[in-house]
């Protein structure tokens, strides 16, 4: 399936890469694993902003670059190998954009790997996924070390906490912002506890009964956003009110409807980011809505579109190519409101995360933080 929408104006990203060695036209499939439209796939954002991406790229660059849509949802593991053999089977794809999630990846990476394809999450923020787990995976957007602290830094700066209960799951994603959020919190000398649940745990009253009357922050490091709300309904429920603070699995303002929480975010609203609010303009235009905090799979597609185009030769690259060529990628400036690299590991040069307070029917920024890893 290939991406055919026609665009209006919209500002190019500069990007440092030389011109390809040659001027014809380049082409190539993009392979795109993200959930759109079905089942627990059920959010077209992801995909429609690599649309914009693709689309917007073809125009500056005159290439002629397609995609091909995976429809994998966050927890769908037996669904993205599935898609991953696809798509790896196909010669004609030549890199891959997602997955979206650090649970899909962690399984269709060695799928990927495996077939020479390398891909670049917009979302997948698990640390472990590049401390040599998989070999061609790269992220646009700042993994776990960085969120946790992140997400520590605000509760001890701006909650005044007095005892803080971190609820865990059994999901890798969980365990690992959670011991991030503990160990930070715990160095800057606040109290701090944890309770475990599984996914979909049904009865969530062990969370409420852990909440004492002393603990005035809750913090949901886990990984489905209906936990994340049954949780909060079962404390309330015990007569309990603390302060809600959420990873960036529940940044969404439908599957988390949960008005005055917290919560972390891998990405800006690029709606007020230098660079996006052209793009803003332009996705609204085509989408009919402004779904602002899908810019990272705009800036993941962009990325494997610049390592390819970089690699053309005679009208076409290969993924060999693409995979060799993508460490070395740097874009001067992305409508992330900053520019991007990649480290040794794969992982993104200086990566952010903000802060949000759900707000009935938007996010409002709360603070944006820089932590050394």
């Amino acid at each position: 399936m290939a991406a055919v929408l026609m665009f209006g104006s919209g500002s190019a990203l500069a990007s440092t890469e030389s011109d390809p060695p040659t001027a014809a036209p380049c082409a190539g499939v993009i392979g795109v694993i993200a959930p759109y439209g079905a089942g627990q796939a059920n959010s077209t954002v992801q995909l429609n902003w690599a649309r914009v991406a693709l689309d917007q790229f073809n125009k500056d660059n005159g290439t002629s670059f397609t995609i091909s849509p995976a429809n994998v949802g966050s927890t769908e593991v037996d669904r993205g190998v599935v898609e991953a053999q696809r798509l790896a089977a196909d010669e004609k794809i030549i890199g891959v954009v997602g997955p979206s999630s650090s649970l899909v990846t962690k399984s269709v990476g060695p799928v990927l790997d495996a077939a020479g394809l390398s891909y670049v999450s917009p979302s997948a923020t698990a640390t472990v996924l590049t401390e040599g787990l998989l070999s061609n995976f790269f992220r646009v957007v700042a993994n776990d070390s960085v969120q946790g602290p992140s997400i520590a830094q605000f509760i001890e700066s701006s909650l005044k906490p007095k005892k803080v209960l971190v609820v865990v799951d059994d999901e890798p994603y969980s365990i690992g912002l959670a011991k991030g959020v503990v160990r930070t919190l715990k160095a800057k000398g606040v109290k701090v506890s944890t309770t475990k649940i599984t996914l979909k745990q049904k009865d969530m009253s062990s969370v409420a009964q852990a909440v004492t009357p002393s603990t005035n922050v809750l913090v949901l490091p886990i990984l489905l956003p209906e936990d994340g709300v049954n949780i909060v309904n079962a404390v309330r429920d015990s007569g309990k009110f603390p302060a809600i603070v959420a990873g960036d699995s529940m940044f969404s303002l439908t599957e988390f409807n949960v008005p005055g929480a917290y919560v972390s975010s891998f990405a800006p609203d690029v709606s007020i980011t230098p660079q996006g609010k052209d793009t803003i303009k332009l996705y609204g235009q085509i989408f009919d809505d402004l779904a602002p905090y899908g810019g990272p799979a705009y800036v993941a597609m962009e990325a494997v579109l610049t390592a390819a185009r970089k690699t053309c030769v005679n009208g076409s690259t290969t993924r060999a190519k693409v995979t060799k060529a993508l460490p070395d990628v740097r874009l001067d400036s992305s409508i992330l409101g900053q520019p991007l690299a990649f480290d040794a590991n794969h992982d993104v040069v200086d990566g952010v995360f903000w802060v949000y307070r759900h707000a009935a029917d938007s996010f409002q920024p709360m603070t944006r933080a820089r932590v050394d890893k």
